[in-house]
């Protein structure tokens, strides 16, 4: 599986707390808890994540869709097609084509767990749509990385087929795999590297004399640096006694090099200078990455490099590091995505190594190899000298400086990196041994769930013939075709046919799920409800049905067309990607593409399609072929998987291939039809007057009343044509806000999906032709926003607002099928990792309005059809509206959809002092020890992992007090987390950040293990931070201003995507503060800070004895037994005020703090820095 180093990354602590929704906090429940405020205080390259929750653009909405083969819960939107709606985004990133095993799997939870310092502190919603965002950031395209790989040498022949150990042989076509290295310097010709005309980067190719290839990216406006570098070879090549050998050595890079002897170095240098740095491991990859402030980019390449000059593997850190292992290994024990993974592996051939256990653990890599008298250590060694070798490493560097001076910086460190010219590592395996044996369709897998899951997933091994095969399928994307119409979600689709007719499932998509140097695999998933459970025989008929209607109707070309249409304009108009995503992407596609000038088109480009060859492909979709996988918590518990003790059953398919293969014809399936959405009209409205150098002008406000404030601003910058509308409708507080309670989420979750599909046969054309529409509740009240190319914003404006102001759910089955999903979603709750409750716990002891998902399922049972429809008439009786509309509209366009809003969604005058708000609870004052203490049992009684948050509170809202407490927090982070995690080893998921709510910041410490109780560590957390007082007075004033100085370049960075200036805007109108030059202000605040200001807010408010400290800690004790779990003593640090079971009571004696305002911030007193 793709298993990552679980490093924190700093960049988490500015992240926004962009949580509008309603529920729990990460729980695959939208979170209503949450405040409004507290988005502006962060860097606005951090809003683009919040951003992506709201927007939900087509690219977002695939990825997160769509996950055939990590079984999400079912909260998981499936949205279609991935690989065609992918197509419209331009940037195709990632990939679900290795989703299985995969690059999509852990980059799904590395961005939660490793960046989990932001989420400890924020616990927000936005992190699920930075789990979809990363995906983005995974291996290959979903259309074929590589795409554009014409240029890709073609691998010579062997002249037979191999052999092995009595398996039937493969044709061998592959060729030998073995990319020499040219023993001198290659250099690409400036500006022959292919880009989006937008991209205003330089680019430059090299390959090393070593053979290392090297792709180099100038941009003088990045206040960034990064760098990735991919090794070619992944957990595929463990080798068969040392499961999680490829893993390990990833882990072991960071552990000290002889020029930089010091564990952690990298990550200490990167904390000081605004950086951060992670790693993960993918069957075939393994890919290492950072990124620093722009001024530090040569520093930090020198000790990046080291890691693959000079590595120690020193055997202290070997042994040591093992811990590390088994905790990710056991965090993910109790993860349906993980262990469905690993069963599903039990159906390939077991000579193939995708059927390996990939991440490891501590038996397979000590207890085992003791046991087999291997020597880890020796092993660790061969395996990096047999595979680390620099013609099968791909480097990507981006940096402000010259490309001539990044070359020298490159060449310098990098060309002597060891070169063995060793041949690729698939060359093992492709081409000698199947990857599913024959018989592997002849059998059902029959999957029991950890959460409450339903569904049917139908999967087919479409493996390369040779190599020419393979590259042309990567180039002409054969699958995206049927793909674009199997998941269509239109007016004869199968989905709406299957959900809207029969009531059967509640979502459906299609996409590659793995691609692999031998093979793609093409599957779909369908997430069922109860009544379709019991009918999932019939849904596979069904869907057998629609490939045969597809195959005798044949594959529209207009499909293809559009296709082509759609990745074009997303090229031509594709927003600049961020250095740390770009190099990561960059690094792990270059292998598979042999032009260099391809490096960046490739991966999504789509510009030609092969009917001939879609239909080939079509007709191998059979039920002779098909693995089919039924996944219910009903399935009987036959047999446990070894390493994650999952249970699963299996049956034959027996009798009913026949039947699938001649389903029932049914005429209501169609082709979708042409898409009406495409947009014609791509004229720029308005002057581009502003410049990348140029400080972004606010948003102008051209309507404020009693009813309306309306903000606009035209794309003076940018010159793309898409727009932004966001529409807040703030509701009475007798309703929403501090009233806000379960049952009206509830409701309001019943009401949302109702609307949802009302709308889904019209929207789902325009959400593949980049316009989108997203309805939310917040704190506040409902939440409306669109967005995409403005060519057809309007209409799709009206249409969409006639829908929800007039939608009143009438059908009784369809009702019954929302509260089951809605159950389901809820119960899921249970099942997420225990530093999530423990942050979803605490805060409903610390913002109101607040409560659990399980509080809402109770709710949810007594609400009835009549109810929802009393819901329904009543929430748009009283409001005020924030609006922002921005973009490529003229300000008459934008009042224009303003009247139409008003006109379709009517609504009286709501008074200043009635309007919803949320609040924040005052942390009482405990001067030592634990503070207030709440202590819960983990939900999950078979999750062995506990889990504490301990949280400090800030109550003083200057804006020089709150920011320094991000220099403290910056201060710790590295030590922090070197301490628990690195030193003494406590658990994966080791992070310390701030958070903002309601304009305060809290600092908090947040550590799962499942080798110590809570008061363990707890009073882990408590003794750092007492010991830290000693490193914080030895920082010198050069130290302590370079943490300062990366935090002004976090809000330095220059704008380069309409989507962060957007969301920036808009996080200020939320919070109503409408300082829209905040991080600018900010920067001048924190270059007033000096080393006392930070001290004072240690000694006064996180510190034993300071007189402002109000800490809360947050416990999740594992009901597990363990008697190796180290125990701690309750009262380490005497201190302890032991919380209600009841959070009203709390609430109570402590109060709120009042409502957040510019006076108390004192933010305007400091002059913005705009250079």
């Amino acid at each position: 599986a793709r298993v990552g180093k679980g490093k924190s990354n700093r960049n988490a602590q500015i992240r926004p707390n962009f949580s509008r929704h309603i529920l729990g906090e990460n729980t695959g429940f939208d979170s209503m808890a949450s405040s409004t405020r507290r988005a502006p205080s962060v860097p606005r390259r951090g809003h683009s994540y919040a951003l992506m929750v709201t927007l939900s653009a087509a690219v977002l909405s695939s990825v997160h869709g769509f996950q055939p083969s990590l079984a999400p819960g079912p909260s998981s939107g499936l949205r279609g097609r991935l690989a065609a709606s992918a197509l419209s985004a331009g940037r195709l990133g990632p990939s679900l084509r290795e989703a299985r095993t995969p690059l999509a799997l852990h980059m799904q939870q590395r961005k939660r767990e490793s960046q989990v310092a932001g989420e400890a502190s924020k616990h927000q919603s936005a992190a699920d749509s930075n789990d979809a965002l990363q995906l983005l950031l995974s291996r290959r395209s979903a259309l074929g990385v590589a795409a554009a790989a014409s240029g890709a040498a073609l691998l010579p022949k062997r002249q037979a087929a191999a052999e092995v150990s009595g398996e039937p042989a493969v044709e061998d076509a592959f060729g030998e795999g073995i990319r020499k290295a040219p023993g001198k310097l290659v250099v690409g010709k400036d500006g022959e590297v292919e880009k989006s005309p937008e991209d205003r980067r330089s680019y430059r190719t090299l390959t090393l004399p070593n053979g290392l290839r090297v792709l180099l990216a100038s941009d003088p406006m990045t206040n960034k640096a990064s760098a990735a570098l991919d090794v070619h070879v992944g957990h595929y090549s463990d080798p068969d006694q040392i499961a999680g050998m490829a893993h390990f050595c990833e882990h072991m890079l960071f552990l000290g090099t002889q020029k930089y002897p010091e564990e952690g170095y990298l990550e200490k240098f990167l904390s000081i200078h605004g950086g951060s740095s992670n790693a993960f491991t993918s069957p075939e990859d393994t890919n290492y990455h950072f990124s620093v402030n722009q001024d530090s980019l040569e520093p930090a390449l020198d000790i990046f490099s080291q890691f693959f000059v000079s590595p120690l593997f020193t055997a202290a850190a070997t042994g040591r590091e093992l811990n590390a292992i088994e905790s990710e290994h056991s965090k993910n024990l109790q993860t349906d995505l993980w262990r469905s993974n690993q069963i599903l592996k039990l159906r390939g051939n077991q000579k193939h190594p995708y059927a390996k256990f990939g991440t490891g653990n501590k038996f397979t890599l000590e207890q085992n190899t003791k046991a087999e008298n291997i020597d880890l250590r020796s092993e660790l060694l061969a395996f990096h000298s047999k595979y680390y070798s620099a013609n099968q490493m791909a480097l990507c560097v981006l940096g402000k400086e010259s490309l001539d001076t990044l070359q020298k910086m490159v060449v310098s460190r990098f060309a002597a990196v060891r070169n063995t010219d060793r041949p690729t590592p698939e060359v093992d395996w492709q081409g000698k041994v199947a990857a599913f044996p024959p018989e592997a369709s002849g059998t059902i897998f029959k999957i029991k769930p950890v959460k409450e899951t339903r569904d049917v997933r139908l999967e087919w091994a479409l493996p390369f013939a040779d190599a020419a095969d393979r590259d042309q399928r990567l180039l002409t994307k054969p699958s995206s075709l049927f793909s674009n119409c199997v998941g269509h979600e239109g007016k004869g689709s199968l989905l709406s046919y299957l959900k809207y007719e029969k009531g059967w499932v509640n979502s459906l998509g299609c996409s590659i799920v793995e691609d692999n140097a031998d093979m793609e695999v093409w599957g779909i998933r369908a997430t069922l409800t109860r009544d379709g459970e019991k009918h999932r025989d019939e849904v596979v008929e069904i869907v057998f049905s629609y490939l045969a209607m597809l195959r005798d109707t044949g594959i529209p070309s207009y499909s293809g067309d559009e296709l082509v249409e759609l990745n074009a304009l997303g090229w031509r108009f594709q927003e600049q990607t961020r250095p740390q995503e770009f190099v990561t992407d960059a690094a792990l596609n270059m292998h598979r593409i042999g032009d260099p000038s391809k490096y960046i088109s490739a991966p999504v480009r789509f510009t030609a399609y092969d009917l001939e060859a879609s239909n080939r492909l079509l007709a191998k979709l059979t039920p002779e072929a098909c693995l089919v996988t039924y996944t219910s918590p009903d399935t009987p518990a036959e047999r446990r998987e070894k390493w994650y003790g999952a249970m699963y059953a299996t049956e034959p398919v027996g009798e009913r291939t026949a039947r699938w293969g001649k389903p029932e014809r049914i005429a209501a399936l169609q082709v979708p039809g042409p898409n009406p959405f495409i947009p014609k009209d791509l004229s720029i409205k308005g002057a581009i007057t502003e410049g990348p150098d140029d400080p972004v002008t606010p948003p102008e406000t051209v309507l404020s009343d009693q009813r309306w404030r309306v903000h606009w601003k035209g794309d003076n910058r940018y010159g793309k044509p898409k727009a932004y509308a966001f529409f807040l409708y703030t509701l009475p507080n007798t309703f929403f806000g501090e009233a806000l309670n379960p049952r009206t989420s509830a409701l309001c979750k019943i009401f949302k999906k109702s609307v949802s599909d009302a709308l889904n046969e019209y929207a789902y054309d325009a959400m593949e032709a980049g316009l989108n529409y997203d309805l939310s509740f917040t704190v506040k009240g409902p939440e409306i926003v669109f967005s995409g190319y403005n060519d057809k914003l309007p209409d799709f404006v009206r249409k969409v607002a006639q829908t929800i102001a007039t939608h009143v759910p009438s059908d009784q089955a369809k009702f019954e099928r929302y509260k089951e999903s809605i159950a389901v979603e809820a119960k899921g709750f249970v099942n997420d990792q225990p530093y999530r409750h423990a942050a979803l716990f605490a805060r409903t002891y610390q913002v109101s309005p607040s409560y659990t998902p399980l509080e809402v399922l109770d709710e949810l049972q007594g609400i009835s059809l009549g109810d929802v429809q009393k819901f329904a008439k009543s929430i748009f009786k009283k409001a005020f509206v924030e609006s922002l509309i921005q973009g490529n509209v003229e300000k008459s366009t934008a009042l224009g959809m303003v009247q139409t809003m008003n006109e379709e969604i009517p609504f009286a005058e709501l008074a200043e002092r009635d309007r919803a708000e949320p609040r924040l609870v005052k942390v009482p004052v405990v001067n030592s020890g634990y503070g207030s203490l709440l202590n819960r049992e983990e939900p999950n009684p078979a999750n062995p992992n506990s889990a504490v948050i301990v949280k400090c509170q800030s109550s003083d809202r200057d804006i020089k007090v709150q920011l320094a407490w991000e220099v403290l927090a910056s201060m710790m982070e590295q030590p922090f987390y070197n301490s628990l995690r690195t030193q003494q080893q406590l658990g994966y998921i080791v992070a310390s950040g701030t958070s903002v709510e309601e304009g305060l910041r809290s600092l908090a410490f947040t550590v799962q293990s499942s080798v110590a109780d809570t008061s363990y560590l707890t009073s882990a957390v408590l003794t750092f931070v007492e010991e830290f007082k000693k490193p914080l007075a030895d920082t010198s004033e050069q130290e302590f201003k370079a943490f300062v100085e990366g935090l002004v370049r976090q809000r330095l960075e220059r704008e380069k995507k309409l989507t962060n200036e957007v969301a920036g805007h808009w996080a200020e109108i939320q919070g109503q503060q409408f300082v829209f030059d905040r991080l600018q202000r900010e920067a001048a605040a924190l270059r007033s800070l000096s080393k006392a200001d930070v001290v004072g807010v240690f000694e006064n408010c996180v510190a034993q004895g300071g007189k402002e400290r109000r800490v809360f800690t947050s416990e999740i004790r594992s009901v597990v037994a363990d008697k190796s779990r180290a125990r701690g003593p309750l009262l380490v640090y005497p201190g302890l005020r032991v919380v209600p079971e009841k959070p009203k009571e709390f609430i109570s004696e402590a109060g709120y703090y009042e409502l957040p305002n510019l006076e108390q911030s004192k933010i305007l007193t400091y002059d913005p820095i705009v250079s």
